[in-house]
């Protein structure tokens, strides 16, 4: 459960204010939390009416609360969303952010997009040529205040890796029946990259640095038959080699979203990738290239193992503080105190393919991790 924060309404006026314009009469006429929280990591949403002169808007309030490296989501929006080509929600005001602490944003409530069974393969094509169109305009960029995981902060970051292991191993213990959807094997070959970070970093030097998203995939995207396509969850945004953004975008294409029963919520499925990594790098790179000619796609690309292999990395410095802590009591519930009924309820979500999703991709970083390492031994 998300702990409600202390924001004052004065705090979001102001705030409002001082974006739209100080002449603007700002009044925020009502504040509700969310009643599902969104997400499994703790953030706390609102919805929050406002009136803006004689305009009445509609917007959401986001707080992160995610245990682990600090994120960047009121960085991004208070410096970067303005000027963004990959659109994103209208930010209305943003908390006071440092280095080391994210704050709140106050963004636009967007209609819901297409479940993800219904998108069309040219509309993940566009998010793609969209996710170009970004890199494009900062690629080579100094960036100064965006962290960089990836490259300058790469310890830093890799620090948090061994704690997630052990956190995910732990509930894995606690609970037999919840499936393991990662092998001893796989965690093992991780801890030992994480343990030789020139891996990363020689392999990441090879390629520019743009603005990163962070977590590009289908599921933060909102698609409709008409207007652009929307990003949002912008809590990973960074500056780093933009394959990353591919590799996250590809790893998840086999996640669907498909209307649940009576249409009550949406059932999760897991299925074939739509699109192979080839198709994937033929699609972004020439998009990229007609918006910036001297990219380097080959060099680019070059260290595409290496970020699949980090993509992994970031999942365990976060999911095992969210599997210990924010979903420990789900993870209770349905697989000890109420198994029959938690198991139900599991398959309805369809939470159970999402396991098999991660599954996949954990065997797939096993290959991938040992020919890593392989590689740095050789070296």
């Amino acid at each position: 459960m998300a702990i409600r924060p202390e924001i004052s309404t004065a705090e979001l006026e102001a705030s409002i204010r001082s974006r739209l314009g100080a002449s603007v009469d700002v009044r925020v006429r009502k504040r509700q939390p969310f009643r599902i929280p969104k997400g499994g990591t703790g953030s706390y949403f609102e919805h929050v009416a406002f009136e803006a002169s004689d305009r009445k808007i509609q917007a959401v309030l986001k707080v992160g609360r995610m245990t682990g490296p600090p994120t960047r989501e009121a960085l991004f929006f208070g410096r970067y969303s303005a000027d963004s080509p990959l659109r994103t929600p209208r930010c209305y005001g943003v908390g006071q952010f440092s280095r080391d602490t994210d704050a709140w944003v106050l963004m636009e409530k967007l209609p819901r997009g297409k479940r993800l069974a219904d998108w069309k393969l040219d509309e993940t094509r566009d998010a793609l040529r969209n996710l170009a169109a970004l890199h494009a305009k900062y690629l080579g960029q100094p960036l100064p205040d965006l962290p960089r995981p990836l490259t300058e902060d790469l310890e830093r970051w890799l620090a948090f890796v061994p704690q997630g292991a052990r956190q995910i191993r732990g509930v894995f213990d606690e609970y037999p029946n919840l499936p393991r959807f990662a092998s001893d094997r796989a965690f093992d070959l991780l801890l030992t990259l994480c343990d030789r970070p020139a891996v990363f970093r020689d392999a990441f030097a090879r390629s520019p640095e743009t603005l990163l998203h962070g977590d590009y995939h289908r599921a933060n995207l909102i698609a409709r038959d008409s207007g652009p396509q929307v990003a949002y969850d912008w809590q990973h945004a960074c500056a780093g080699p933009p394959v990353y953004d591919v590799a996250v975008f590809w790893s998840t294409l086999d996640l669907i979203s498909r209307r649940g029963p009576l249409g009550l919520f949406d059932a999760l499925d897991v299925g074939e990738r739509c699109l192979s990594w080839d198709d994937v790098r033929l699609t972004y790179g020439t998009a990229l290239q007609q918006l910036r000619p001297d990219a380097d796609i080959d060099a680019i690309f070059s260290c595409a193992d290496e970020a699949l292999a980090w993509e992994i990395a970031r999942q365990v410095m976060y999911m095992g503080p969210a599997m210990a802590e924010s979903q420990a009591a789900m993870i209770r519930f349905a697989y000890k105190d109420h198994r029959t009924i938690g198991k139900w309820a599991i398959r309805l979500l369809g939470l159970e393919k999402v396991l098999i999703h991660y599954r996949n991709i954990f065997a797939e970083f096993e290959v991938r991790g040992k020919r890593l390492l392989n590689l740095s031994a050789a070296a």
